[in-house]
């Protein structure tokens, strides 16, 4: 929810890299002639939205990948598949990113902010890809105005 009204229209960003960059999670650049610097995260976007984003992604330092919990199986109960499905990949991808870059040494907390980078790119994809939810339960479940197309 927080979202979507952060947000507004999620289409108003062409990329995923574009909306990467409003939350200021896209690496900074200095450069000078032929060459090029990547530094860390420019945190020039929407700080509430950084914070959530990463805060979401520790998640991934628990459990295996692919694990659900009892209480995340409750809430998909009523979701139609192919959200859960779309969802359970972008799970899987963000959890073996963290610990690939992990057990290849880095800072588990820099870890999760490049996790929390592509959670993002995840989320702006289910939001703009006309997705329309078939199952009149979830629709039910949301308000009229949180109903977004979404298209896998």
């Amino acid at each position: 929810m927080s979202f979507i009204s952060e947000v507004g229209d999620f289409k108003r960003f062409r990329t995923a890299e574009q909306f990467a960059g409003y939350i200021g999670l896209v690496p900074g650049e200095q450069s000078s002639g032929d060459k090029v610097c990547r530094t860390r995260i420019t945190k020039s976007g929407n700080t509430h939205l950084r914070r959530l984003a990463v805060e979401c992604c520790n998640s991934f330092r628990r459990g295996l990948v692919g694990q659900k919990s009892v209480e995340l199986k409750k809430r998909q109960k009523n979701a139609p598949s192919e959200v859960i499905n779309y969802a359970d990949k972008a799970s899987a991808r963000c959890q073996r990113k963290y610990y690939r870059m992990v057990n290849k040494g880095k800072n588990p907390n820099i870890a999760v902010t490049a996790v929390a980078r592509e959670f993002c790119c995840f989320i702006w994809g289910m939001m703009t890809s006309n997705y329309e939810y078939s199952n009149n339960e979830v629709r039910e479940l949301m308000p009229d105005n949180c109903l977004i197309r979404v298209n896998l």
